[in-house]
C-alpha cells in the first residue's frame, strides 16, 4: 500500500527502517495525511502521494504538491494505546504562532444495543 499512496521519500524512509518499526511508521504516515486531507475537505481522494512528511527533532515538516501555503500546516499526533493514533492537522493563520492542543479524557459507556440508522 505504501508503494501506491507515499511519496517517493516516504517510501524510501520506510525501506531505510528495520522491519519492526515499519508497520507504526505508516501507521503514522497515513493517519497524518488522512488528518490533512480531510482539514483541507477531500478526503483520502485528495491524493495521499501528493504530500510528504519528514519526522525531524523537534517536528514534523510538511510538503504538497501545488500548495503553497504547505510550511503553514503544523500538525500534532497522539497515541492513544499501542495499536490507535490520533493526528491533528492545523493551518496556522498567524504564521510562527505554535498551535496549543488540550486533550482531556472522556468517559466512554458501552453501548447496549447497535446504533440505528434514524428511524425508530
Amino acid at each position: 500500500m505504501a508503494r501506491r499512496y507515499f511519496s517517493t521519500r516516504e517510501i524510501a524512509g520506510l525501506d531505510a527502517l528495520p522491519d519492526a518499526d515499519k508497520a507504526r511508521r505508516f501507521q503514522r504516515l497515513w493517519t497524518l495525511k488522512e488528518s490533512y486531507l480531510k482539514a483541507v475537505g477531500t478526503g483520502i481522494s485528495g491524493g495521499l502521494g501528493s504530500m510528504t512528511f519528514h519526522f525531524e527533532p523537534g517536528g514534523i515538516r510538511f510538503e504538497r504538491e501545488g500548495d503553497v501555503e504547505a510550511s503553514r500546516w503544523q500538525f500534532r499526533e497522539f497515541t492513544v494505546d499501542d495499536e490507535h493514533l490520533v493526528a491533528i492537522a492545523c493551518l496556522d493563520r498567524e504564521s510562527g504562532t505554535p498551535v496549543q492542543v488540550r486533550l482531556r479524557d472522556f468517559p466512554v459507556r458501552a453501548l447496549s444495543a447497535p446504533l440505528s440508522s434514524g428511524q425508530e
